[in-house]
Parts: structure tokens; sequence; C-alpha cells
């Protein structure tokens, strides 16, 4: 899994992007910090399901009102999504579990 810091907007965001061979997908989290010794808190996270961002473009976009990502970070990305979709033992799993609709379990 990559692992990129970048500044967000506004002042005192920051953001972790990067990509997550299991989950197949992009993923980025933004962080807030009111003040720049005090602890952060998260106020955005996408790409925690399988396959949730699939290419750069979508996950630039999905980002845009809180991160600009660098083209030469776009590119490292593009790259490492290449390398594709590898789950974990615990994805295998959960693929091999038969879907059940949230409501029909209530």
């Amino acid at each position: 899994m990559s692992r990129y810091t970048l500044m967000a907007r506004p002042p005192y965001h920051y953001g972790v992007v990067g990509f997550d061979p299991p989950l197949g997908t992009f993923f980025a989290q933004v962080y807030r910090r009111k003040r720049p010794q005090q602890p952060s808190s998260l106020v955005h996270w996408i790409g925690t399901d399988l396959h949730e961002i699939p290419t750069v473009e979508a996950f630039t976009v999905a980002l845009a009102a809180y991160v600009t990502v660098p083209a030469e970070i776009q590119q490292q990305l593009a790259h490492e999504g290449r390398a594709g979709f590898h789950p974990n033992v615990g994805v295998r799993l959960l693929h091999a579990l038969p879907h059940h609709d949230k409501e029909e379990s209530r």
C-alpha cells in the first residue's frame, strides 16, 4: 500500500492518499487541525470499499474539494494502480460468503 501526505484546503488541513491493493481502490483521508499543535480530526475518507475508486481520474475528481493531487503523484498512483487487485485472506473470505441484503436480515 502506498501513502503520500499532501497539503489540503483550507489552512491546517492535510491529506493522506494512496492505493490499497487488497481492496483494489485508491484511498484518501483528509484531516483538519484547528491549530498547528492540536491533534488532527478526520473530515473526509474515501476508498474504503472494494473497487470503490478504480481510476486516478475518478480519484482526483472525488478529492477536488479538499486536495489537488500533483501530476507526479498522480503518475505514481496510476503506476501502482496498474499492479491491480491483490486480495488478502480476509477479502477472499468476504468474496466467498453469500451476499445478504441488509434489509433482509432485519
